[in-house]
C-alpha cells in the first residue's frame, strides 16, 4: 500500500513540474534584454554568454559563414543598432517576440537578382562567377555592404520570433535553434538553411 501512495505522490509531482516553467518570465527577460543590447552591436562575445552554442555553418552546405565572416558581421552591426523589441508572450520556456528589424533576407534576394542581371549582360562577369563559387559570394557581400553605407535598399521587418529559454545552470540561456539564427540574421538564414544533412539523406535515396 505504501509503495502505491508512492508512486501516486510521484506521479502528482510529475506532472506539477511539467507544468511549470523551469525558466521564470523575469529571468527570461533579463537574458533577452542583455543578448538583443550585444545583438545591435553584434558582439559575438557578449551573445555567446546569453547562447547554449554560438551558431556557426558547420552544418550546412555554403561556404560563406553568415554569422561569423567579418563581412556579415560589420553587415549587422551597420544595420541593427535601431532594433527593437515587444514581448508577446511567454509559456513553456517559449517567448514570443515582435522584432522590428532591417529585412536582411530581402536585401540578399535583390542583391542576387541584381548580379545575375549584370552576368547577364557581362561576358567578363560571366567568366568571373564562373572561375568559383567564392567570387560571387564576395560580389554579394560586398553589394550588400555597400547599400548598407549607403542606406539604400534596406526594408523593416516586424516579425515574431519564438525563442525557447534553458537553465545553463549559473544562468539563463536562449536556445540556439533555426528561430534564433533567422533573428541574428534577419531572416537571411532563411535563404542559407540548406543542410549538409539534407543533401546526402537526398543523394542516397
Amino acid at each position: 500500500m505504501k509503495k502505491i501512495v508512492l508512486f501516486l505522490i510521484m506521479i502528482v509531482m510529475l506532472f506539477s513540474f511539467c507544468g511549470c516553467s523551469s525558466v521564470s518570465s523575469e529571468d527570461a527577460e533579463g537574458t533577452l534584454d542583455q543578448f538583443v543590447k550585444a545583438l545591435k552591436a553584434y558582439d559575438k562575445t557578449a551573445m555567446s554568454e546569453h547562447l547554449t552554442v554560438f551558431p556557426d555553418n558547420s552544418a550546412y552546405v555554403y561556404h560563406d559563414d553568415i554569422f561569423n565572416d567579418t563581412g556579415y558581421m560589420e553587415l549587422y552591426r551597420m544595420l541593427y543598432g535601431d532594433l527593437s523589441y515587444e514581448i508577446q508572450s511567454y509559456e513553456d520556456d517559449q517567448m514570443v517576440i515582435s522584432f522590428t528589424m532591417p529585412n536582411v533576407q530581402k536585401l540578399y534576394t535583390d542583391v542576387s537578382g541584381m548580379v545575375l542581371s549584370l552576368a547577364m549582360s557581362d561576358t567578363t562577369l560571366q567568366e568571373k562567377l564562373a572561375e568559383n563559387d567564392e567570387n560571387g559570394i564576395v560580389l554579394i557581400r560586398e553589394m550588400m555592404l555597400s547599400l548598407a553605407a549607403q542606406n539604400k535598399g534596406i526594408e523593416q521587418m516586424t516579425e515574431d520570433f519564438t525563442l525557447t529559454f534553458k537553465n545553463g545552470g549559473e544562468k539563463t540561456l536562449i536556445l540556439c535553434d533555426d528561430e534564433l539564427k533567422a533573428l541574428m540574421t534577419g531572416n537571411f538564414f532563411l535563404s542559407k538553411n540548406t543542410t549538409l544533412e539534407s543533401i546526402e539523406s537526398g543523394n542516397s535515396e
